[in-house]
């Protein structure tokens, strides 16, 4: 199967963006409703890992509310050459009449290009986010709180049944984390890929414990050694966000 490929450039403005508000740069906002904890795809997420992420959806849902605004505000012709630019990093075909002189009269079709554009940015963003820890972490305290939030609304058979250790995690899933944490362990860094040593074995840990609010979306899990993934037990610890140089 040929791997899928982005053009990062799309990530960087949006990922940026994201981070931020995971953060509580932009003041109060009520992100729980951009996860979408209101649908039944989102309680199967928490059960079961999905390729297709809740961390997808909220990336395309807040860029959708970003661009919503600004598009909002001024005529498609002013903002011609963003749009342009944008559309082309995502990697949609232009049509025809996607012209400076035309875009004003066509600006819900200029409007459902973008929302096409969306998730693409939102795979791309996805990337780069994925292999931040800290912001994974945070990311698993919204969904909890969401969880909070929408179980006593939502009549999902799901959203009331408790989170339960999977019995094996599907091999997308492995790879990709390996991949990201360059089969060391994330706490103590030790070589946990069998290639350098046989003895010391890998654990799939969640970021956020199952006991401490987690879940077993996919983007709550990291590589542990035997002795760290014991000496966490349920407790919840902040993530060592540390990457190894490329030279």
């Amino acid at each position: 199967m040929t791997p899928k490929r982005y053009n990062i450039s799309a990530a960087y403005d949006l990922a940026d963006s994201a981070l931020a508000a995971i953060k509580g740069r932009y003041g109060e906002l009520y992100l729980e409703d951009f996860v979408e904890a209101d649908t039944a795809s989102f309680w199967s997420h928490i059960h079961k890992p999905h390729q297709k992420t809740v961390l997808h959806s909220f990336l395309a849902n807040w860029e959708y509310s970003r661009w919503e605004e600004s598009y909002s505000i001024a005529p498609g012709s002013e903002t011609y050459q963003t749009i342009f630019d944008y559309l082309q990093l995502c990697g949609g075909s232009l049509p025809a009449w996607f012209t400076i002189d035309r875009v004003d009269s066509r600006s819900r079709s200029v409007w459902a290009l973008l929302q096409r554009a969306f998730p693409r940015a939102a795979d791309a963003a996805f990337q780069l986010l994925f292999q931040d820890r800290e912001f994974l972490l945070l990311f698993q305290d919204l969904l909890r709180r969401a969880i909070i939030a929408y179980r006593p609304k939502v009549g999902f058979p799901l959203a009331a049944a408790s989170v339960q250790r999977p019995t094996y995690l599907p091999s997308w899933l492995r790879k990709g984390v390996f991949f990201r944490d360059r089969g060391r362990c994330q706490h103590c860094g030790s070589d946990i890929s069998g290639l350098l040593d046989l003895v010391n074995i890998l654990h799939y840990d969640h970021l956020l414990p199952l006991d401490a609010g987690g879940t077993n979306e996919a983007t709550n899990f990291q590589l542990l050694c035997l002795d760290c993934n014991l000496c966490k037990g349920g407790r919840r610890h902040e993530v060592r966000n540390v990457n190894h140089a490329y030279w």
